[in-house]
C-alpha cells in the first residue's frame, strides 16, 4: 500500500485531499496543529481505518521533528509528502505593500516558506525509503510574479508563494533521486478563497482534491522543479 503524508490536514483542501486519497487505497499520514479540535478529520481517519492525526505546527523544528519521530513509528516509508499547510496575513485579502507588518510577514513566511523546506528534511529519510519519492508543495497562481496585477493587492501571501516556488527549484536542483514540484491548485472554495472578495470560488474542495490526485499521481521526472497548474501544466514563474 502506498502511503502519503499531507500537512494542514484539518479543513480545506488539505482534508480534501486526505479524502481523496483514503478513497483511492492509500494509507494516509494525516497531520495538523491540533489534531484534537479536528472533529472532521478525526471522524474521517477513524471510519476508514486510517492511522490517527499527528501533531505537527510546520512554523516549530521541534514539532516538525517530533512529529517525524511520530510517524516512523507508524509507517516504514513515505511515498508522496504534500506540503499543504499554509496561512495568509491576518488582513488578508486587504494586504498592500505599504504598511506590511513586519511580525506578521514574518509569520507567513515561515509557515509557508521555510516549513515546506524543513518538513521535507525532517520526513527525507522515509521519502527516500518510498517507491515513488514526491514531494508537492501547494502553492498558488498568486505567486506568479508574471501574474501579478495591480487590482490584486495581497502583499505578504503573494510574496510567500513566490518565494516557495523559487525554495521548490532548489529543493529539486539538490534533492536529484526525488521529484520535487510546486502545484497550484486554483480558485477553491475553502474559508481563505472566499475571503478573496472576487466572488464564490468555482471549484469544489473535493474537486481540487481529485484533480490535485490525478496531477500527482501522473507527476514524471522531467515535472521536477517546475511550477505547475492544478492540470500539470507548466504556470508562469
Amino acid at each position: 500500500m502506498k502511503t502519503v503524508l499531507i500537512t494542514g490536514s484539518s479543513r480545506g483542501i488539505g482534508l480534501g485531499l486526505v479524502k481523496e486519497y483514503v478513497k483511492n487505497g492509500y494509507k494516509v499520514v494525516a497531520t495538523c496543529r491540533d489534531p484534537e479540535t479536528a472533529s472532521d478529520l478525526k471522524s474521517t481517519l477513524a471510519e476508514t481505518n486510517q492511522p490517527s492525526a499527528i501533531a505537527l505546527d510546520v512554523a516549530s523544528d521541534d514539532s516538525i521533528f517530533k512529529a517525524a519521530e511520530e510517524v516512523s513509528k507508524i509507517v516504514d516509508s513515505i511515498d508522496i509528502l504534500i506540503n499543504n499547510a499554509g496561512v495568509a496575513a491576518k488582513n488578508h485579502p486587504n494586504d498592500p505593500a505599504i504598511g506590511v507588518d513586519r511580525e506578521d510577514a514574518l509569520r507567513v513566511y515561515s509557515t509557508n516558506v521555510i516549513g515546506p523546506l524543513k518538513v521535507t528534511e525532517a520526513f527525507l529519510p522515509l521519502l527516500r525509503k518510498g517507491n515513488e519519492k514526491k514531494v508537492v508543495n501547494i502553492s498558488s497562481s498568486s505567486g506568479s510574479i508574471a501574474g501579478a496585477t495591480p487590482s490584486f493587492v495581497i502583499t505578504t501571501y503573494c510574496a510567500s508563494k513566490a518565494a516557495l516556488n523559487m525554495v521548490t527549484r532548489y529543493q529539486a536542483f539538490e534533492l536529484k533521486d526525488l521529484i520535487v514540484v510546486a502545484i497550484e491548485p486554483g480558485w477553491v472554495n475553502t474559508d481563505m478563497g472566499r475571503s478573496d472578495c472576487l466572488g464564490t470560488p468555482p471549484l469544489s474542495i473535493s474537486g481540487a482534491g481529485r484533480k490535485l490526485l490525478r496531477t500527482i499521481s501522473n507527476l514524471k521526472e522531467s515535472d521536477s522543479s517546475w511550477f505547475l497548474s492544478i492540470n500539470g501544466d507548466r504556470y508562469s514563474f
